[in-house]
């Protein structure tokens, strides 16, 4: 079986001090609003981003619990009036049992026992992510009449190689629902990706995130993570993409990137064995990051791969995670990538084998 996993792990290691990043911020309190414009080709598709590795069969899955799955039903067609009584299906009847209990909310998972080198630290796995708050709003416009679209960012001035999150408010004014489809991304993309690049599960326009229903006279905001270019040398803009129907709106927000330094460079020790593994981020300087970070956790072998969407929060830079137990585990090796980055530290990368034997 071919199949693809995911499990979770994001962290907003918060704090303040002498270690922020030095980070230089757009001026001026009003930026200058981008406008939302009309593809001329309305077939025309936003560039292709690098694909994420394919997956090619896995032997584990994970054991925290699943999302809910939403039950659908489909309904029983009516029989017409003119069929006769007789050949009408027999009506079923019912056997009344006691009421089942409710459904208990899932448990938390157990904090994971991590053996640093200056200690053990229990960590709590699989948090949510906040949304963003206090982004501005660089590109505005009704580009079709009664859809009011905005892309919002944090500033225009970012550390190369940084994860930043967007949001694309879309408000409805017109007297039916708008069914959408959006998606931010940077571009240019280059091919094949760095390496340290974030694996993000949407990363641009027509990657399969679900389409967005807006009611009328109401408004939809939608997050995503941006992986931005590790070359500060390069012109750089945010891509966002809105279709309705098949009409395609786009605006382009130019960003400036400037080179990672020593405070903006992260370093990530990761630890494994057969049934967790555990991460910590410090700075070129071996200080815990002053800034959110997120992080995501993927596994290979030769004969699986499995990725973990973005999740969990301290305010320590240490991340931790529990391997899959419910199906047999593979007998060969696995070999384990934590990456984490956020708006003012370029992305990192580190890498661990674990024997499965």
């Amino acid at each position: 079986m071919h199949w693809l996993i995911g499990l979770g792990l994001i962290i907003a290691a918060s704090a303040c001090g002498h270690n922020a990043a030095p980070v230089q911020l757009d001026t001026g309190a009003t930026p200058t609003s981008v406008p939302w414009t009309i593809e001329p080709t309305p077939t025309a598709r936003p560039p292709t981003a690098v694909p994420m590795p394919t997956p090619t069969g896995v032997h584990y899955a994970p054991t925290v619990a699943p999302p809910p799955v939403h039950a659908t039903s489909t309904p029983v067609p009516a029989l017409p009036r003119s069929t006769p009584a007789a050949a009408r299906p027999p009506v079923a009847v019912l056997t009344v049992r006691p009421a089942s209990p409710a459904a208990q909310p899932p448990s938390t998972p157990a904090p994971v026992r991590c053996n640093f080198t200056n200690g053990i630290v229990e960590i709590r796995p699989y948090s949510t992510p906040q949304p963003p708050t206090g982004l501005t709003a660089f590109a505005a416009g009704e580009p079709l009449s009664g859809l009011h679209l905005e892309l919002r960012l944090s500033r225009t001035t970012f550390v190369a190689g940084a994860l930043i999150q967007t949001q694309v408010v879309v408000r409805n004014t017109n007297s039916a629902d708008a069914t959408v489809d959006v998606g931010v991304s940077a571009l240019p993309q280059t091919a094949p990706a760095d390496p340290r690049s974030f694996p993000i599960v949407f990363p641009g326009p027509g990657f399969g995130r679900p389409p967005v229903t807006v009611a009328p006279g109401q408004s939809q905001t939608i997050s995503s993570f941006v992986q931005l270019p590790f070359d500060a040398d390069q012109p750089v803009h945010v891509h966002a993409s809105v279709r309705l129907g098949t009409v395609i709106t786009v605006a382009d927000v130019p960003v400036k990137l400037t080179p990672a330094g020593p405070a903006q460079q992260l370093h990530i020790d990761v630890m494994a064995d057969q049934q967790q593994w555990c991460a910590r981020a410090t700075d070129a300087n071996g200080r815990t990051p002053t800034e959110t970070l997120l992080t995501s956790m993927t596994a290979r072998s030769a004969n699986g791969y499995m990725q973990g969407p973005i999740s969990s929060d301290t305010a320590t830079g240490e991340w931790a995670g529990r391997f899959p137990s419910v199906n047999p585990v593979p007998s060969d090796s696995l070999t384990l990538d934590v990456f984490a980055g956020g708006e003012d530290y370029e992305t990192a990368r580190a890498e661990t084998s674990v024997s499965r034997n």
